[in-house]
């Protein structure tokens, strides 16, 4: 058997000859004996082959001192303890090919060849320890797969938490490997032996006891291992975190409004300072009371434990016969910060929210509609885009733009960033301080007030008013870990990007739990207890138009509702999402469905804003059509950064894809809605 490979001519001409004559100072030379094979080793698989498809593995053994190719002769032993493999010595020929024609050699020096015999048990491995005749020796390691699987072992339970005064904490795991396992422990520094373990009469459940831990200051670690198989089968271990809290109060928050939260599922409180303590939670109205509770240094209920007043202060619930009080006003669902005094026995707390977004007294202006997903529950949109521009104050520039008539009304072709500097006024509408009329309706209203407004992608998330004009690659904002409006928190590795094709792939329910992404409510420009939809929400939406259309002029194939579907128009989706007014903007080919009407949600052709092209597809062109920004990442390139959107034209079909460009500055219509904790 031969082996090829390709190195420079000196080196081809260095391993035929097997020596040369370096001038080099012989200060610099290393001369130690060094011991090493030609090639890589390679895994041998069950069937006895290599990983490349061969028979045996040979590689030539080089034992080289200084300069010296050829400094000594070896020998080698095996270290077999499944006897699986035959080790011999041979001479190995090897083909170097030159950098240069003609310099191509074959070298024949002495090596090893191995083989192993095939392997129906679980992986294996052996050492080869080749010794040069001064002494010197290196050990190779040779790993053989088998048939059988190696050794696993999961559980759900990340990470082990005891309270200061100890207790028991079961944890249930899985292995392959049956009723062959062990357990330990290796302690923290500064601690030893204050864990306990206890089998279960079931295989696959372990409790581990902590005793008591007094002091006031610092916590204390230790890691809990689980190891299953053996060395005669394979072997696998599970290293879990455990940590003991210092001895000092802890508050834990539940309740009814903390979207019904048990006790033993309650949220540890920050301690700020000695006796305060603070939580960013999402917070619910509940209609009977707002109850939000406390425990002490335990997640179980036993008395005392604490209420939220109405009234702004903390009672303790001492007794049975103590009354759980009123709890505060919640106007809106969502996430606010808690500081709670049990010194002084008062609390206090703020919305976490946008500085700019639509304020909460506009709301009841836009029409609100509730649409069923396919889990039988229900979200409520609003049905029409938004229309806040920020208020009366903001200058220069308003948070987005209105709504522009006609083709491509001017904007900044390939200028890279310098139109955020130098605005031409010839392309901004009069609102953002420029000469661009806006569409008006028939009684010279803005048409943007009643259809809604477009907004770049970095005003839509980060409320910075710039006129419907911003670059915007998402990387800053969606590709990093956050927490949504809700409180969950969204994992988002570094350069992650959605694609259609991707999601074409899998079902709903494997894309939601490897891309959280699809479900994050990020609040951005909508009110307080609202969020820009995301994918998941136009999913659903598609569920609920499916319904409503079922036998009407323009059905709806079920495959629409499901994300692998959004590699292709949705056929008649937009029929029935159509508002009616959509129609007066086309000149030919509208589809609108019987339906739409009833089904309410109002789709109107705002258009979209291009940094490089201006405004186009807005009500009066030749095409009119309806885009919308989904705050998710779609392809992300040297040359594209792109978000998600929906889109549609008028022949009754509507788009979900990948290609949203914010690197273009696109702007586009938003629509809000309302959050919901699952």
């Amino acid at each position: 058997m031969k082996t090829t490979y390709k190195i420079t001519a000196a080196a081809a001409c260095l391993l035929a000859a097997w020596s040369c004559v370096q001038e080099t100072d012989p200060a610099t030379i290393d001369t130690s004996t060094r011991i090493s094979l030609s090639k890589e080793i390679e895994t041998f698989n069950a069937d006895g082959k290599t990983e490349s498809g061969k028979d045996a593995y040979e590689a030539i053994v080089t034992i080289v001192r200084g300069s010296d190719f050829e400094a000594s002769d070896w020998e080698f032993e095996v270290t077999d303890p499944k006897g699986c493999a035959t080790v011999e010595r041979a001479d190995i020929t090897e083909q170097f090919l030159g950098s240069f024609p003609g310099d191509d050699c074959d070298v024949v020096k002495p090596g090893l060849r191995v083989t192993v015999e095939p392997n129906t048990e679980y992986r294996r491995s052996f050492d080869v320890i080749i010794t040069a005749d001064d002494g010197t020796a290196k050990t190779f390691t040779f790993t053989q797969l088998g048939e059988k699987a190696d050794a696993s072992v999961t559980s759900d339970t990340e990470n082990i938490e005891f309270m200061a005064e100890g207790g028991d904490v079961t944890v249930l795991y899985e292995s392959n490997m049956g009723d062959v396992f062990d357990y330990s422990i290796s302690y923290g520094e500064g601690s030893s032996d204050w864990i306990e373990i206890a089998q279960d009469d079931n295989v696959g459940s372990v409790t581990l006891h902590a005793s008591e831990w007094t002091d006031k200051l610092n916590p204390r670690t230790a890691v809990f291992t689980i190891t299953v198989g053996s060395e005669e089968t394979s072997a696998a271990s599970l290293e879990i975190p455990v940590t003991q809290l210092a001895a000092d109060e802890y508050y834990f928050m539940f309740g009814a409004s903390v979207f019904g939260t048990p006790a033993e599922n309650s949220f540890q409180m920050e301690k700020v300072e000695t006796g305060i303590y603070a939580i960013d939670q999402y917070f619910t109205y509940d209609g009977e009371g707002n109850e939000i509770l406390f425990t002490k240094n335990s997640r179980t209920v036993s008395y005392p434990y604490y209420a939220l007043s109405a009234d702004g202060t903390v009672t303790e619930i001492s007794s049975e016969e103590i009354q759980i009080p009123e709890g505060p006003e919640i106007d809106i669902d969502g996430m606010r910060s808690l500081t709670v005094d049990f010194n002084a026995m008062t609390w206090e707390w703020e919305r976490i929210t946008n500085a700019l977004s639509m304020p909460d007294e506009l709301v009841a202006g836009y029409p609100t509609k509730d649409y069923v997903t396919s889990n039988g529950s229900y979200k409520t949109w609003m049905t029409v885009s938004l229309h806040w521009n920020g208020g009366d104050d903001l200058s220069p520039y308003k948070l987005g733009s209105g709504l522009v008539a006609g083709h491509q009304t001017g904007g900044y072709g390939n200028t890279g960033d310098a139109y955020l500097t130098d605005r031409n006024p010839d392309y901004d509408t009069e609102e953002n301080g420029g000469s661009v009329k806006e569409v008006l309706d028939g009684s010279g209203r803005p048409l943007s007030e009643t259809k809604g407004r477009l907004y770049s992608g970095y005003e839509a998330i980060t409320c910075q008013p710039t006129g419907c004009l911003a670059y915007y690659d998402l990387h800053e904002f969606l590709t990093e870990e956050f927490v949504d409006a809700v409180g969950n928190t969204i994992p988002v590795p570094e350069g992650d990007q959605i694609l259609k094709e991707t999601l074409a792939a899998l079902s709903d329910e494997a894309a939601e739990e490897l891309y959280p992404q699809i479900s994050a409510q990020i609040q951005g420009i909508c009110p307080y207890g609202w969020h820009i939809a995301n994918l998941q929400d136009w999913k659903d939406l598609f569920y609920a138009a499916y319904k409503a259309a079922e036998g009407g002029d323009y059905p709806i194939d079920e495959s629409a509702t499901h994300y692998s579907a959004f590699t292709s128009a949705l056929t008649n989706v937009g029929a029935i999402m159509y508002d009616e007014d959509f129609g007066n903007y086309r000149t030919s080919g509208f589809k609108i469905s019987e339906r739409a009407e009833a089904f309410g949600f109002n789709i109107f052709c705002q258009g979209w804003r291009l940094r490089r092209t201006g405004y186009d597809y807005g009500p009066g062109d030749n095409d009119p059509r309806f885009y919308a920004i989904i705050p998710m990442r779609g392809k992300y390139t040297a040359s594209k950064k792109a978000a998600w959107r929906v889109y549609t034209t008028g022949n009754g079909s509507i788009t979900v894809d990948d290609g949203f460009d914010f690197g273009n500055g696109c702007g586009a219509a938003i629509r809000c809605v309302k959050n919901y904790k699952k």
